[in-house]
């Protein structure tokens, strides 16, 4: 027993998740704390309405930079980071002003959501800061700053519950909400980028041509990984506004309460296991042109996290709901019971699925991705057809969405067998 708790400690990728999930666990601690209260201040069609709004930066923040500052992680040659750190920052700016411009026409052309149409302002500064802190954030994560990484998750998450809260006390609506998102997510920039401006000098010297280079090298972020993670968030945001058209906002409210609920695993543990997985299967390709071990060791953490997770949430989510947040929320704990399994096998697959930028595979991320649209807009068109309720709807979505999953997760550990064997001979 002594020996395992060494071996423990002495590992460094059980101890790089153990720092990021500790400090995004005091996060979505913080969370759940105030939730009872944003739930009780806030109706469902407000948080609904809140919702539909942000589902803008839930589609494009993923791909502000075009996938560029992933790059970053994996790049051996320090200056080539530098490099593509700068190309992230422009490559964001544009498509700030890009999407932002294109919300203001369709706020223009659609009278419905003229009142709106103040928040393009708002949505280029998070646009903006997403993509800054896309950016600076693999760069830490290059750099194994993982305290850093956790303490600014915790600042800017802190932030944003207490200013919700302050909001709603306010009566300050949709508006209070939006508003603290974008205050907190402009904390933590400055902190982020204190070891990046030890480099001032390298990154001033980094010219138009390096940055067209390594644009160049890392082509495929943007021809594939792009499209397919752009994929990837207009398939769960779709439903956002899938469940808006087929039914209303307050129905929306509910989905989204419980999407958050179901959420905290990924943000707590999934997302982080992935960033140190990223690191260890690339430093383990490096080495051995194989990421097969580090594949495995963390699909099985995942794995068994997964199942007691989805357990507990299936037996026990409308009870729940309706203690914590208040009797009117009963019915989020029902939509947390249908997607439940799901977000199940979204755990596992989503902590590992960056592995395929190891592989080099993006073009199958973005097939795979495209089915997720294509069974989304699917289940739209037959719930207007038949006219499902919520319920149906939600099942449909939870069953397809979980074999897709299941499809992705067989490719992934082929391609790892794969590079092995390939290694071999």
């Amino acid at each position: 027993m002594k020996q395992l708790i060494k071996n423990l400690r002495q590992n460094k990728a059980l101890s790089s998740i153990t720092t990021l999930a500790s400090g995004s666990l005091i996060a979505q601690v913080i969370t759940i704390l105030t939730s009872p209260i944003t739930t009780r201040i806030f109706t469902p069609e407000e948080l609904g309405t809140y919702t539909l709004l942000i589902t803008a930066v839930n589609m494009f923040g993923p791909i502000i930079c075009l996938r560029y500052d992933l790059a970053i992680v994996t790049e051996k040659t320090d200056r080539n980071s530098l490099a593509i750190f700068k190309l992230s920052v422009i490559v964001s700016v544009l498509m700030s002003l890009f999407v932002s411009f294109g919300y203001f026409i369709y706020f223009q052309m659609n009278e419905t959501y003229h009142s709106l149409t103040y928040t393009v302002v708002i949505l280029f500064i998070l646009l903006l800061t997403t993509g800054l802190t896309n950016a600076l954030t693999s760069y830490n994560n290059r750099n194994r700053q993982y305290k850093l990484m956790t303490s600014v998750y915790v600042i800017r998450t802190t932030a944003q519950n207490l200013l919700m809260v302050m909001s709603g006390m306010l009566k300050t609506g949709v508006f209070g909400l939006i508003s603290s998102q974008v205050l907190s997510q402009l904390l933590g920039i400055k902190k982020q980028g204190e070891e990046l401006s030890e480099h001032k000098k390298e990154l001033k010297k980094i010219s138009k041509n390096d940055i067209l280079n390594v644009a160049k090298k890392y082509k495929k972020q943007l021809l594939y990984s792009t499209p397919a993670s752009f994929a990837n968030s207009f398939s769960y945001s779709s439903i956002n506004l899938f469940i808006s058209s087929l039914f209303n906002n307050t129905i929306l409210g509910y989905y989204s309460i419980s999407y958050r609920v179901l959420g905290l695993p990924l943000n707590i543990i999934s997302s982080n296991v992935s960033k140190v997985f990223f690191e260890d299967a690339s430093n383990e390709y490096h080495k051995k042109g194989s990421f097969k071990h580090s594949l495995l060791r963390t699909t099985s953490f995942l794995g068994i996290i997964s199942v007691i997770m989805v357990i507990g949430l299936v037996l026990f989510s409308p009870l729940a709901f309706k203690i914590f947040f208040g009797p009117d929320w009963e019915q989020a704990g029902v939509f947390v019971q249908i997607l439940a399994p799901m977000f199940g096998i979204r755990f596992i697959v989503n902590g590992v699925s960056i592995a395929l930028i190891i592989a080099q595979r993006q073009d199958f991320e973005l097939m795979i991705q495209a089915l997720f649209i294509i069974c989304s807009v699917a289940g739209y068109l037959v719930a207007r057809f038949f006219v499902w309720s919520i319920t149906k709807y939600l099942v449909f979505i939870s069953i397809s969405y979980s074999v897709i999953y299941i499809i992705f997760f067989i490719f992934i550990y082929n391609s790892s067998k794969n590079m092995e064997n390939t290694n071999h001979e």
